[in-house]
């Protein structure tokens, strides 16, 4: 066993993920360290062709917690699949040229991703023709997260007798008046949908109203609950020792111009809060460059993250803003921050999630637009560990409140913590509905 594969095999344990599948936590660790090879090898190559820095020396047992979400996949798949799974690992391993370095794993992806693109031929979901595809792949159970619904997909399956089966089911209020205005198509293809596990009970009313099957319909909470939870076992990335003694306000996943409302905010607050930090995440990290320049434009001055990480020379550690230009590192770097601000929020996009802050036990503010993360935000709200302003104009009022009491920040972000944990176990309600329609049903039905 690799080093790697042992690093993972810890971290499963410290998460009780072996008692989400029953599968031994070496054969666990050994397909999240395949799989993660080919999730790297596919970033690696994504990322440099945006031209974004990727954090030097990263590797699997490193982005094994970061991307908790891998493992919230895998761990219902794995224990669907458990009589298959080394096979399945073998075949990953050969897919991907694991023996080879990362020039061959990339040449084996693009061959692949050709034979798939060319037997699939997936572009117009109304002509593609997947039942050639899946006649001869057989695959025991389709899992879609969310809502990706492709009704040609969808009935050829069922035609094929191969059930199809939503996991973190969702119909957003932005989705759901297309939905209506398409209810004849729908119809006719959500009850070849064998079974929904969706996020709330607003969710299932609406797939009802459209069509699908009430049996097969079950409101088990929100994944993502469960995928966050290991954001605040990962080790928090090398910064200079300095800049970790400071006060940070950590904006996380920002999109144009969210991030102009944190710094003007930010500037306005320096006065009053001189060690007061910033770093700025933009959720897209090839804008790292112009959001840079518009931060020296506003005699903000930044460094990136790149450049920073681990130097603990004087220049660094007088270093007042950063911004994070690498993948990967965001969730970790929360562990640092005294107040974290979420992106998509203060403009019409819909938010980001804000629940791996809520792991560190961080107090977070966002803005009026959270659409997209209904039920958590929510949740959020009603437990108090979330501060919700009108606009960007109200955010250093807010911030300058809560910077004034450390008292009020350590307990909001206790209660966001605590809800956090208090809304997990979709993962196993989901897993345990998926055994049901494989015929694999354990004695006890999920209780929600």
């Amino acid at each position: 066993m690799s080093d790697t594969t042992k690093q993972i095999k810890s971290w499963i344990n410290e998460n009780s993920l072996e008692n989400v599948s029953n599968t031994p936590d070496f054969i666990l660790a050994e397909a999240v360290h395949a799989s993660l090879e080919v999730v790297q090898a596919a970033i690696k190559r994504r990322d440099e062709w945006y031209g974004v820095r990727l954090a030097p020396g990263l590797h699997p047992g490193e982005i094994c917690p970061i991307y908790g979400r891998v493992l919230a996949a895998l761990g219902v798949s794995i224990a669907t699949h458990e009589d298959n799974l080394m096979a399945h690992i073998e075949h990953l391993k050969r897919e991907a040229g694991i023996e080879h370095e990362y020039k061959a794993r990339a040449e084996a992806a693009e061959k692949e991703l050709a034979l798939l693109k060319k037997e699939w031929n997936g572009e117009d979901d109304l002509v593609a023709d997947y039942g050639r595809v899946l006649a001869r792949a057989r695959p025991e159970l389709i899992l879609v997260l969310e809502t990706e619904l492709w009704p040609n997909f969808i009935l050829q399956a069922a035609a094929l007798h191969i059930p199809v089966c939503v996991a973190n089911g969702r119909i957003s209020d932005r989705a759901y008046p297309r939905y209506r205005r398409c209810a004849g198509i729908f119809r006719a293809v959500l009850p070849a949908v064998r079974l929904w596990c969706v996020q709330s009970a607003l969710d299932a009313e609406r797939l009802r109203f459209l069509g699908a099957r009430p049996e097969a319909i079950h409101p088990v909470g929100n994944l993502k609950f469960d995928c966050a939870a290991g954001a605040a076992t990962v080790a928090a990335p090398a910064v200079p020792r300095r800049l970790r003694e400071n006060l940070w306000l950590v904006c996380g996943s920002t999109h144009y111009p969210e991030e102009a409302y944190c710094a003007r905010a930010y500037r306005e607050l320096l006065p009053e809060f001189p060690q007061l930090r910033l770093l700025i995440a933009p959720r897209h990290p090839q804008r790292a460059a112009s959001v840079a320049e518009m931060l020296s434009g506003l005699s903000l001055p930044p460094v990136l993250y790149s450049a920073l990480r681990g130097d603990d020379s004087p220049s660094a550690c007088d270093t007042a803003v950063v911004v994070l230009d690498q993948v990967g590192v965001l969730a970790a770097l929360y562990a640092y921050a005294a107040l974290v601000i979420i992106g998509g929020t203060f403009i019409a996009h819909g938010g980001q999630n804000p629940l791996e802050a809520a792991a560190w036990g961080r107090p977070i503010i966002y803005g009026p637009h959270m659409f997209n993360f209904r039920d958590i935000d929510r949740a959020l709200r009603q437990d108090r560990a979330v501060i919700a302003v009108g606009g960007a104009a109200d955010l250093a009022e807010e911030l300058r409140r809560l910077l004034r009491d450390p008292v009020v920040r350590r307990d909001m972000g206790e209660r966001a913590r605590a809800c956090l944990r208090q809304h997990q176990g979709a993962a196993q309600r989901t897993l345990a509905y998926i055994k049901n329609v494989l015929g694999k049903a354990d004695d006890k039905t999920p209780a929600r």
